[in-house]
């Protein structure tokens, strides 16, 4: 090869190393990125998972609830004799009845849609840190024939 060929050479790994370290910055930036984002994430399952258990120590309690003001309703309106009280204790407990049900059926559909986005960015992330694993392999590469040719350049002798 002539000294030009190699010079050549030599530069053109130099661009093709700068081109896969450009790669390799975009691909550690991704990775910061969904890092952060599937921290939050987590964080925020976490949150929905501690409100689920909250809520679901509450399940039968609205049912208790509506017992023990139908007793209470009972009794005033059979010490007053009152019927009205009856009914707006009835009404009361009605207006009331399957809050905490849908509460929990909430929490579990929050869940499972967070489970959902956190499985996206584990993948977005496994695609990322692969990318930056090739990336930083292509740089490894060019850098190492760039080298090599800048070695064959400086022991050229022209015959």
């Amino acid at each position: 090869m002539s000294l030009g060929s190699l010079i050549a050479s030599r530069n053109s790994c130099y661009e093709q190393a700068r081109y896969w370290q450009g790669s390799a910055n975009e691909y550690s930036r991704q990775i910061n990125d969904l890092t952060a984002k599937l921290e939050h994430k987590r964080d925020q399952l976490e949150k929905a998972q501690n409100a689920l258990t909250e809520v679901s120590a509450l399940t039968g309690k609205d049912e208790a609830l509506t017992e023990a003001l139908t007793n209470l309703s009972n009794a005033v309106s059979a010490a007053l004799n009152e019927p009205g009280a009856s009914t707006t204790a009835t009404q009361i407990s009605q207006e009331n009845a399957g809050h905490i049900s849908d509460a929990v059926s909430a929490c579990n559909d929050l869940i499972a849609k967070l489970n959902e986005e956190i499985a996206q960015l584990e993948s977005q992330l496994a695609y990322a840190q692969d990318g930056l694993s090739y990336s930083n392999g292509r740089v490894s590469y060019y850098n190492s024939r760039a080298s090599y040719y800048s070695n064959l350049i400086a022991n050229y002798h022209e015959d």
